[in-house]
């Protein structure tokens, strides 16, 4: 009878130290996965943000008192950022206009630039069109002449949507140096009249896009 007791004392002794050992080695194990989880939650990621104000420069060169890309972008690019930003949603060109519209609608071909943003709407109803160019050197009148002949053109040839001519004749065409701009922008009229109140609230419209591009080139010289 001593003897089995014995046996069983050695045996629960056995089954307490492998017990022991297991808990020892649990603890390492999973006390080094809370360790990584900790790690990770505390190293946390950095949110980007991008900003909502306009974007400007400091440089000045030449008879443009621009020069050169900024940040990566062109100067033509960065205009067209501060108009879009200005309008909001009422900024209605998100696709590019293709090569081929730009010299059939606008007379412009790449000879006559440098750098280049044309944009217009996907919804063929509305007229908006941004165009900026920085034309090659001496190539800035004959792109000014090709943007009015193109508005001119415009408006002879808009019978499909006469709503719309109130804002066809509000387009501006823009020039700063050898930067010129073709712009038909703006909220759309909701009356669809055709009328001196809607000639004026196109007015109103379009000049948000101008104010933008005048100041624009305007504080880059001070």
């Amino acid at each position: 009878m001593n003897g089995k007791m014995k046996k069983y004392k050695n045996i629960s002794f056995s089954l307490l130290v492998a017990a022991a050992l297991a808990s020892g080695l649990s603890g390492c194990f999973f006390g080094g996965d809370d360790e990584a989880s900790s790690s990770s939650k505390t190293s946390g990621t950095t949110s980007q943000t991008t900003s909502s104000m306009p974007v400007s420069v400091d440089s000045t060169d030449g008879a443009s008192g621009v020069q050169g890309p900024v940040d990566g972008k062109t100067m033509t690019e960065i205009v067209r950022e501060n108009i879009a930003m200005a309008y909001g949603d009422n900024y209605l060109p998100n696709m590019e206009i293709p090569e081929e519209d730009l010299e059939s609608q606008f007379g412009i071909t790449p000879d006559m630039y440098d750098e280049i943003v044309a944009e217009m709407p996907t919804i063929g109803f509305h007229p908006d069109r941004l165009v900026i160019v920085k034309a090659k050197e001496g190539k800035a009148d004959a792109v000014e002449n090709a943007f009015n002949n193109a508005k001119k053109l415009l408006t002879e040839n808009n019978t499909q949507y006469p709503q719309n001519l109130a804002k066809i004749n509000a387009a501006k065409i823009l020039r700063n140096g050898d930067y010129v701009c073709f712009m038909l922008l703006g909220q759309p009229n909701e009356s669809g009249e055709n009328d001196e109140s809607a000639a004026q609230f196109a007015e109103d419209q379009v000049n948000i896009g101008v104010k933008e591009f005048t100041n624009f080139f305007e504080n880059i010289r001070h």
